[in-house]
Order: C-alpha cells, then sequence, then structure tokens
C-alpha cells in the first residue's frame, strides 16, 4: 500500500506534523512523548496524527487495508483524546481510530479521534486491535474476550466468552 503506520518517540525526519501545538505542548510536557505517524512510502513523508501519547503496552497502530483508518492503542487519559465513540475514562488502554482528512493524495488533518472500546472495557485492558478493511469494524482483546466494534452504528458485541485459560492474541 501506498501509507504505513508506526509509533515513536523520536522526531521524525521530512515530517509533517498535523496535531494542534497546544495538544502536543501538553502532552510532551505531561512526558507523553510517544505519537503515531503515517508514512507514504512513496514520498518518503512522515505525519504526525496523535499528539505525543502515553502508551501503556504499547500502542499497536495499524492501518486499515484501503488506507482511509489508523487504529491504535493507548491509556485513555492521554491530553487531547476525546471518547468521541463514549465511555468512561479508566486507567486501563483502551483501542482508538483516527480518520485522516486527504487531499492530493496525502492527510492534512488527523481527524478526529474515536474510542472503539471506551463503553466496554471499563476496568479491563483492551489490545489487540484488527481492523476491517474500510475501518468500518474494530476487533479487539478485551481481558481474555474477543470483542467486535461497528464504528458505524456505535454498536459493541462479545463475539468470544471468556475462556477459562483466556484467548491468544
Amino acid at each position: 500500500g501506498r501509507f504505513a503506520v508506526f509509533a515513536s518517540d523520536q522526531p521524525q525526519p521530512n515530517a509533517k506534523n498535523l496535531i494542534p501545538a497546544e495538544l502536543e505542548k501538553a502532552a510532551r510536557a505531561k512526558g507523553n512523548a510517544w505519537t503515531v505517524w503515517m508514512r507514504n512510502v512513496i514520498s518518503g513523508t512522515n505525519f504526525a496524527m496523535t499528539p505525543g501519547i502515553s502508551t501503556g503496552a504499547g500502542t499497536q497502530p495499524q492501518i486499515s487495508p484501503d488506507g482511509t483508518t489508523i487504529t491504535f492503542v493507548s491509556n485513555p487519559q492521554t491530553p487531547g483524546i476525546e471518547t468521541a465513540g463514549g465511555g468512561t475514562w479508566d486507567p486501563q488502554p483502551d483501542i482508538f481510530q483516527i480518520k485522516p482528512v486527504f487531499s492530493g493524495g496525502n492527510p492534512i488533518l488527523s481527524g478526529p479521534l474515536t474510542c472503539a472500546s471506551c463503553k466496554d472495557a471499563v476496568g479491563q485492558p483492551a489490545a489487540s486491535p484488527a481492523t476491517s478493511a474500510n475501518g468500518g469494524s474494530v476487533a479487539y482483546t478485551l481481558g481474555n474476550s474477543l470483542w467486535l466494534r461497528d464504528m458505524i452504528n456505535g454498536t459493541s458485541n462479545q463475539m468470544v466468552p471468556p475462556a477459562s485459560g483466556g484467548i491468544s492474541t
């Protein structure tokens, strides 16, 4: 594909920051130095898609096969992250999604952040996101269960109930 995503705590060469300066400054002031980046592999340009985020176990960024949606794991108390998907803040990692705005084949805005797991994950760590081809659905693990979130309709379903030994991710 034309785009790839990655997380880094280092400034990137040939980068374009799409994050409002005040969010980036606030995040870095709190010691949250990780950023999710989108790279145009043809031009070699990197685009900052999130403010510096607290990653917990890691951001696990991925891009949907059609290149329109970025999904990642983050601590929900990260500065600047709003739970557009609703839910209650808790100290566990959650799954977030960004739908960048494109112009001329490159992202020009990072897009709003939507929480895929916030309504379901209270008190449990969400991890291992997998995004559908168009970003309309996100599967993720929640504790020892597998969940599927319909990002268009805002509904979640537990696909595999908790197993005594957990599930392999």
